[in-house]
């Protein structure tokens, strides 16, 4: 019998929040595409980027992570991820190899297109939190998955200078993004975990997706099996 080893990655991938809210409105609607601030080294491009974030981190390896982006969250299976291309990054640093080709093949190229679907697909290894210089973040931990819906309006934000302005600029776009504008729906096999703060949450969320259409008892009762709380990861994993 082979020696078994820690998993370093999981079958399922994590997506974390901070509001019960954010969970419903996931196992209602789906998973809904936001603008996100992007900035790449040696990339003199900053962007605004419509993006799902997920991580691939076993459940518990997680505990960092969690207490990081919230105690409410969603697993869902690889193969669903997959099928609807969301796909791993390429992490970088400002001596990478594969970053430095990449701008090269830029510098080279008359297609002004040619870079916007790809630089979506990039993350800094590693950076110094932008208020304390002294606590590093290391984005390669978290083992991000991302989903880039197709066709997308990628904003560059070259021309606003100032960080806070980026930001809030990034604030707006998603303030006028249509409701089911970059929406990814799920089904309920699809979905692994659900992952809530404690018990006392778990009948919050049953009572709001008891009746929903799209449901059948069923399914329903099979997610029934699927709650975890953040205590049990923490305790249990």
């Amino acid at each position: 019998m082979s020696k078994v080893r820690p998993n370093l990655s999981s079958d399922s991938l994590f997506y974390f929040t901070s509001k019960i809210e954010y969970l419903i409105d996931i196992l209602r609607n789906g998973f809904q595409a936001r603008y996100n601030y992007e900035t790449i080294p040696n990339i003199n491009l900053p962007l605004a980027i419509p993006m799902k974030c997920f991580c691939d981190i076993p459940l518990g390896l997680s505990k960092k992570h969690i207490s990081t982006y919230g105690d409410f969250g969603i697993g869902i299976s690889k193969e669903f991820a997959m099928k609807n291309g969301i796909t791993p990054l390429i992490y970088v640093h400002k001596d990478s190899d594969t970053l430095v080709k990449y701008i090269n093949e830029i510098l080279n190229s008359t297609d002004n297109d040619n870079s916007e679907s790809i630089i979506a697909y990039f993350k800094k290894y590693e950076e110094y939190e932008t208020k304390n210089k002294k606590i590093k973040i290391r984005y390669y931990d978290e083992r991000e998955w991302r989903y880039i819906p197709p066709d997308v309006d990628v904003e560059p934000l070259n021309k606003i200078k100032s960080e806070d302005g980026r930001k809030n600029f990034v604030t707006k776009l998603n303030e006028k993004l249509p409701k089911d504008k970059y929406r990814l729906k799920l089904d309920s096999d699809d979905i692994r975990y659900i992952i809530v703060r404690d018990d006392d949450s778990i009948p919050n969320v049953i009572d709001t997706i008891e009746n929903e259409k799209w449901l059948s008892k069923t399914n329903f009762k099979l997610l029934l099996t699927k709650f975890l709380t953040k205590k049990q990861i923490i305790n249990d994993f």
